[in-house]
């Protein structure tokens, strides 16, 4: 029997809270419960916090895209494995190296075509510019070579420099000739590269809770430059203020007081104290059957739809579940509630990437006393004789207790189900933005105009959000999908692939680099028995527009299982820690004031 080593052994094994994965919902509920003064342990395979909220250098990230497929396929395999016994539940993870690569599993369909494209332009510019070098050298040698025989001439015993010429000129040659990998690689550590992208609603639920838990103090955010959509016309400004409304050139007078009106209807039924909505407007309905009884043309109605409301799916498609004009209703008042808040533009973008969010929230478990450990993972789990579970085998071998668990939903595969849905990803780097001197900016494409069967949704990030370097701008496409999307075909429509596009395009900018791959969206396998102790917190979100939903989740999750401690209450202010003196004999204490409301 192989010994284990204790090396690595926690000196504590028995915890309020025990999470697995450093996800965005396990992070904000890690900080919510530490806040209160709760033992938290918080685990995580990879060697990064984050979970599908991380973001890599180039480097890393072109790593994470070669590791991936092989162990998605046994990741896939995995699910849903059932194994016999009530108290030890074995193959809660993968083991041996796999387990250690685990980060990049849930990484499908990967691969990074485009890139061969901007090599072969590259080699393609290389190659003429080798060809004038070339002409050049064997001017220059024919010139050479009739000095030489003059100088000769003159004197027999002159040496002859030809060759040593050539030499050097070959060597020139070879020097030029780069590989662009290489090239973007020089630069690797400037990009931030997002798995999932995310911008947020100035006045939305997770800024205004980062603002009252005293969170935002570890982020910093930067004004969007505008919203846009794309149209068969080209890139339309979507309006965000009444002057934009009468401004836009691409909307008719007539449809202007028509989508005026409907704003303002809208805005009325939020406003109102009941809530109530004017009676000739049902909000069980389908939001597109809404926007056609009030006459609003189908320019507007794709203006709403795809840029405002963020449907993901193609409202006008018999075979998709529709919108609410409920849920239209509430979406249309949070952007406009978000408009002005600290900017002309709705949105705010996170600087450094999206994985500074979570991080936020593990800095605050971990300064309440929140244990990390990162590189460790599930072995087994332990249930009791009433099915509860009530301590889990790490990694390294060691049996770790606590009353209640949570987990990310792939760190426990047996009560998963194959995924079905994916999010489909698409990272674009080019050499200059999509819309001139506009560098963060959310771009909408409605279902069909680059052959999309959903939205695409492109969210454009530049050097000033500290994403990628000087020169360079980072996009991300994102669709849902059902694995097979193909979003090159999005890609082609709004960059230059090859050299000959960009005489009949000058306006488009050059592609430099771009991969693919997708995320699963997974659930729970409704036939497996999931402990009552045992919480698992979302799948991934294939919305570009705020986390809502994983801000709600920890909430719920929090109240649940701690139902009479406040959620995230106000960290204290450093103004308000007093230390005060002690006689010599005794050590120094600290008492904390908390800050007045």
């Amino acid at each position: 029997m192989e010994e284990i080593d204790k090396s690595k052994w926690l000196d504590d094994d028995k915890f309020d809270l025990i999470i697995l994965g450093t996800g965005l919902t396990e992070s904000i509920l890690a900080g919510a419960v530490s806040r209160i003064e709760k033992k938290v342990l918080h685990l995580d395979r990879n060697d990064y916090y984050g979970g599908h909220f991380a973001n890599f250098p180039l480097k890393q990230f072109e790593g994470l895209l070669k590791d991936a497929s092989n162990i998605s396929r046994n990741w896939e395999q995995n699910a849903n494995s059932s194994s016999s016994g009530n108290e030890i539940l074995v193959n809660a993870s993968l083991k041996g190296s796999e387990s250690e690569n685990w980060g990049s599993s849930m990484l499908f369909n990967t691969h990074s075509s485009a890139f061969k494209v901007f090599k072969d332009k590259v080699s393609n510019e290389e190659s003429s510019e080798n060809k004038t070098n070339e002409s050049q050298v064997e001017e220059n040698s024919t010139k050479t070579e009739e000095k030489e025989e003059a100088e000769e001439q003159k004197n027999e015993n002159v040496e002859n420099p030809k060759e040593e010429k050539e030499e050097i000129r070959v060597e020139e040659k070879e020097e030029k000739e780069v590989d662009p990998l290489e090239e973007l690689m020089k630069e690797s550590r400037g990009y931030n590269i997002d798995l999932i992208p995310k911008y947020y609603l100035a006045n939305g639920l997770e800024i205004a809770t980062l603002v009252s838990s005293g969170v935002s103090t570890y982020l910093e955010f930067k004004l969007c430059d505008g919203m846009y959509m794309a149209t068969s016309d080209g890139i339309q400004l979507v309006p965000c203020s009444q002057s934009d409304v009468f401004k836009s050139k691409y909307i008719g007078l007539l449809e202007k007081r028509h989508l005026t009106k409907f704003i303002e209807a809208v805005i009325q039924s939020k406003n109102n104290s009941d809530n109530s909505t004017p009676s000739e407007i049902n909000l069980d309905v389908p939001f597109i059957e809404t926007l056609k009884e009030k006459k609003l043309s189908e320019k507007l109605q794709k203006f709403i739809l795809y840029a405002i409301v963020f449907a993901e799916e193609d409202q006008n498609s018999d075979q998709v579940e529709k919108m609410s004009t409920r849920e239209g209703f509430d979406r249309i008042h949070r952007y406009i509630n978000s408009i002005g808040k600290y900017g002309p533009s709705p949105f705010l973008a996170q600087l450094y990437g999206n994985s500074e969010l979570p991080q936020a929230f593990c800095r605050m478990c971990a300064v309440f006393g929140g244990i990390y450990v990162l590189r460790r993972t599930v072995q087994k789990i332990l249930l009791n004789e009433q099915k509860e579970m009530n301590a889990i085998i790490d990694s390294e071998g060691q049996t770790l207790y606590a009353p209640h668990f949570v987990s990310s939903i792939d760190y426990l595969p047996q009560f998963t189900k194959a995924a079905t849905e994916f999010i489909s990803r698409a990272i674009v780097i080019s050499d200059r933005p999509i819309i001139e001197n506009k560098e963060q900016i959310v771009l909408s494409v409605p279902p069909g105009l680059c052959g999309n069967k959903n939205t695409i949704q492109i969210i454009g990030n530049g050097p000033t959000l500290g994403v990628c370097p000087k020169n360079k701008f980072l996009y991300h496409f994102v669709t849902r999908s059902n694995g097979s999307s193909d979003l090159e075909s999005a890609v082609k429509h709004f960059f230059h692939v090859s050299s000959s596009e960009e005489s009949s395009h000058p306006s488009k900018p050059t592609l430099l680099y771009s991969s693919y791959f997708d995320l699963p969206i997974l659930s729970l396998n409704p036939d497996s028995s999931v402990p009552s102790n045992v919480h698992f917190c979302n799948s991934n979100d294939s919305s570009v527009v705020g986390c809502e939903e994983a801000f709600k989740r920890a909430k719920e999750l929090f109240e649940k299982m701690f139902p009479d401690q406040p959620f995230l209450p106000k960290m204290p202010n450093p103004d308000h820690v007093v230390w005060e003196s002690e006689p010599e004999s005794s050590s120094s204490t600290t008492n904390v004031e908390t800050p007045s409301t």
